[in-house]
C-alpha cells in the first residue's frame, strides 16, 4: 500500500480504509475517499473558469445548480461528496451540470437516485459528454439539455479484467458482439457455398445445402471454440446490471411509458457497435427522450464551459469538482 494511504490511516479512518483495501479498491480511490471524509469534499475547482460559467448559468436560469465535473473515474468518493452537499436539503428546482466519462455503474446509479430523491424538478445539462455509466443520469431526469457537441454513450457495463499483471476495463458486450460476427461469417460462408455448388455442380438444392452446412460448420468451429462460456455468463450478468438499474430509474422517475422501457434500454445496451459510439441529441430524441438544445443565452454559457473543460482535459489533470451553486431561495423547500 502507498505511503499516502498510511498517512490517511493515521487520521482515524483505519477500519474503513482497511476494509476497502481488502475489497481490492485501488489505492488512489482509497486516498480520495478518505480525503472526502476528512475535509468534507472541498476542492480547488471553484477557482477555475468552469465554476464561473456554472455561476452564470445559475444567474441566467434563476435555479440552483449542482455541478458534477468528473475527469477521473466515477467512484465512491464522488457519491460521498454529493451526499455531504445535499443530504439535508430538498429542492423544488435543480439543474445538474454533468461532465463524466463514466466509471462504476453502481455509483452512478446511487448518485443519480440520491440527487433525484432530493429534487422535484431536475434538469440535466451536458456540455461535452456523459459517457458509459454516466449515461444512466439521463434516464430519470425531467429534462435533458445537450449542446450540439454533447454526447452520451452506450450503457454496456465495463468489466475489470486482469492480464499479465495489469488491470483494464473492457465492455461486457464484447463477447456477444464476437458471437454475432462469427454467426454472420458462418452465414456468409453457407450462402456463398450454396451458390457455388449450384452454379458449378449438378447438386440438387438439398445436396448443396447439406454440403454447405458441413463446410460452414468446419470453418467456424475453431472460432466458436475460442469463446469462453464462463466469460459469456459473467459478462451477461454484468450487462443485466445496467438493464436493471435503467428499469428502476425509468419506473421511478422516467417520462416514458412502461411498454417502452425494455425496448429503449436494450437499444442503449445492445444497439451500438462500440462502447465509444456517439449518441447525440438527435439520436436521443429519436429513441424517445425529452431532449432540447440550449437557448441562445444558455448556449453562450455552455460554450464557455466547453472551452474550460477542454483546457482541463488538455492539461492532463484528473481534477474533479463537485459543488452546489445557490439560486433562488424558493428553489429549496424547508
Amino acid at each position: 500500500m502507498r505511503p499516502e494511504v498510511f498517512t490517511l490511516l493515521r487520521t482515524g479512518s483505519f477500519h474503513f480504509a482497511f476494509t476497502l483495501s481488502i475489497l481490492d479498491v485501488d489505492n488512489e480511490i482509497i486516498i480520495r475517499i478518505l480525503s472526502v471524509l476528512r475535509d468534507g469534499g472541498d476542492n480547488q475547482m471553484s477557482e477555475k473558469p468552469i465554476f464561473s460559467s456554472c455561476e452564470k448559468l445559475v444567474d441566467l436560469r434563476k435555479r440552483s445548480a449542482l455541478a458534477l465535473i468528473v475527469n477521473s473515474t466515477l467512484n465512491t468518493s464522488h457519491l460521498l461528496e454529493v451526499h455531504k452537499i445535499i443530504r439535508n436539503r430538498i429542492f423544488k428546482n435543480l439543474d445538474l451540470i454533468l461532465h463524466s466519462g463514466g466509471g462504476q455503474i453502481n455509483v452512478a446509479y446511487q448518485i443519480f437516485d440520491l440527487v433525484k430523491t432530493h429534487t422535484e424538478d431536475l434538469v440535466i445539462f451536458i456540455p461535452i459528454y456523459a459517457k458509459s455509466a454516466a449515461t444512466l443520469f439521463v434516464l430519470g431526469c425531467d429534462k435533458i439539455v445537450m449542446s450540439e457537441l454533447a454526447e452520451l454513450g452506450p450503457l454496456d457495463t465495463q468489466v475489470l479484467e486482469r492480464k499479465e499483471g495489469t488491470r483494464s476495463y473492457a465492455s461486457a458486450l464484447n463477447p456477444f458482439k464476437t458471437v454475432e460476427e462469427v454467426q454472420r461469417f458462418a452465414l456468409r460462408m453457407f450462402d456463398q457455398s450454396v451458390q457455388l455448388l449450384l452454379n458449378r455442380t449438378d447438386y440438387s438444392i438439398e445436396e448443396a445445402v447439406k454440403h454447405s452446412m458441413e463446410f460452414a460448420a468446419k470453418i467456424t468451429a475453431p472460432m466458436f471454440s475460442q469463446i469462453k462460456v464462463e466469460k459469456m455468463g459473467e459478462y451477461g450478468r454484468a450487462l443485466q446490471i445496467g438493464l436493471e438499474y435503467g428499469r428502476r430509474l425509468l419506473k421511478r422517475y422516467g417520462h416514458i411509458s412502461e411498454e417502452e422501457y425494455d425496448k429503449i434500454l436494450r437499444h442503449l445496451i445492445y444497439g451500438y457497435p462500440s462502447h465509444a459510439y456517439v449518441i447525440d441529441y438527435k439520436e436521443m430524441q429519436e429513441i424517445g427522450f425529452k431532449v432540447e438544445l440550449p437557448t441562445k443565452e444558455e448556449e453562450e454559457i455552455i460554450n464557455e464551459m466547453v472551452v474550460s473543460l477542454v483546457d482541463i482535459m488538455r492539461s492532463g489533470e484528473e481534477e474533479d469538482g463537485i459543488y452546489l451553486i445557490e439560486g433562488k431561495k424558493e428553489d429549496e423547500k424547508v
